[in-house]
């Protein structure tokens, strides 16, 4: 039941704080995205290949063609490969990039692209990638994969605190790219880099993008979680817990996924924290809101923990937030567990999988 003023009974209005460094962007590359990116450079490579003469000319950028043509090749295995062994997906992915550094200066705007591409998903090299990927878009802006190019410079950019330069990436990609799921996973993206410069409206505009856009289940999911977090922190509870509960039937695993990241890491007990509340508030079985008002409970406390150790400038700025929440998933759950304990004992349901958030 809920108070007029549309907020569940013994949960409090909360205040609208500034975010502080927080993040679950999608930041790898989903087999299409990358798919999209190793298809433009083939063509963009096509065109510019170096004729007899040109090899003859110039041996090394003859020589970086060709690493760049292997190197493609096994891009392309790795993303089949990706399904069936992460592993061998990750070992060819080291080995395309071996074979581009080997060439690096030598290669064209495609080789540069690729490159960057690769440095950005490997993640080891940040201001490498992103010297790499500026010098890419320098060198050919209009190339067929410099919308991809740009969604990688924006999660390098975020990787290495430049929020600026994060969010003018993704509005430049923005401005070229025209597939769903690319336009889903950029607006989804500058929604979280407005989140974290305090910009709540603007990540609220950009989440709503997101679902429009993508077609992809785990984007769309990942944006209602965004939904979620935005509604929360604006003081709106029911819009945030329904935007969890509709993230969780859309793709339940969305933030395991290896390509979603966060900063701080302990800031996904937030989102499965709310998601745990959504799901026992949706649910009509008491035994099952007892146990998922029971994993809410220690998510916020796993939050509060983390949070609380957390010595970054900020990093306590929702700890209000997650204690209120804490306290009130602690009362309906001893209220919940007492009501439980008054019905005939009936059999048990199985547990629920936490491993799914």
């Amino acid at each position: 039941m809920r108070r007029p003023d549309g907020q569940p009974h013994g949960q409090p209005r909360l205040a609208l704080r500034v975010p502080p460094r927080r993040r679950a962007l999608l930041g790898g590359a989903l087999l299409g995205l990358a798919l999209l990116l190793v298809g433009g450079l083939s063509s963009q490579a096509a065109e510019a290949k170096p004729s007899v003469w040109q090899a003859a000319k110039d041996p090394e950028r003859a020589r970086a063609e060709r690493a760049r043509v292997s190197a493609e090749r096994m891009l392309s295995r790795a993303l089949m490969a990706e399904r069936l062994s992460a592993r061998s997906a990750q070992s060819l992915e080291r080995a395309s990039l071996a074979m581009l550094e080997l060439s690096e200066g030598h290669g064209g705007p495609a080789h540069d692209y690729l490159l960057g591409h690769l440095l950005a998903l490997h993640g080891s090299d940040l201001e490498r990638a992103r010297a790499v990927l500026r010098r890419a878009l320098r060198r050919a802006p209009d190339s067929p994969v410099a919308r991809r190019a740009w969604f990688d410079l924006g999660v390098v950019s975020a990787k290495l605190g430049d929020g600026a330069g994060e969010h003018r990436a993704y509005t430049q990609g923005l401005s070229t790219a025209w597939e769903r799921d690319l336009r889903g996973n950029l607006y989804l993206n500058r929604a979280e880099s407005s989140m974290v410069a305090g910009r709540l409206m603007d990540a609220l505009t950009d989440y709503h993008a997101a679902v429009r856009a993508a077609s992809d289940p785990h984007v769309q999911a990942l944006a209602y979680w965004g939904l979620a977090i935005v509604r929360e922190r604006l003081g709106d509870l029911p819009k945030a817990l329904e935007a969890a509960g509709l993230a969780h039937r859309i793709a339940p695993n969305a933030l395991q996924l290896p390509s979603v990241f966060f900063v701080p890491r302990y800031d996904l007990h937030y989102y499965q924290a709310l998601t745990f509340m959504a799901l026992g508030r949706e649910t009509t079985a008491l035994h099952e809101r007892v146990r998922w008002l029971g994993q809410a409970v220690s998510a916020w406390a796993r939050y509060v923990r983390a949070a609380e150790a957390d010595t970054e400038p900020g990093a306590g700025v929702w700890l209000p937030n997650a204690r209120l929440h804490h306290a009130s998933c602690e009362r309906q759950l001893k209220e919940a567990r007492r009501a439980l304990a008054s019905r005939p004992r009936a059999r048990e349901a199985p547990a629920p999988d936490e491993d799914a958030l």
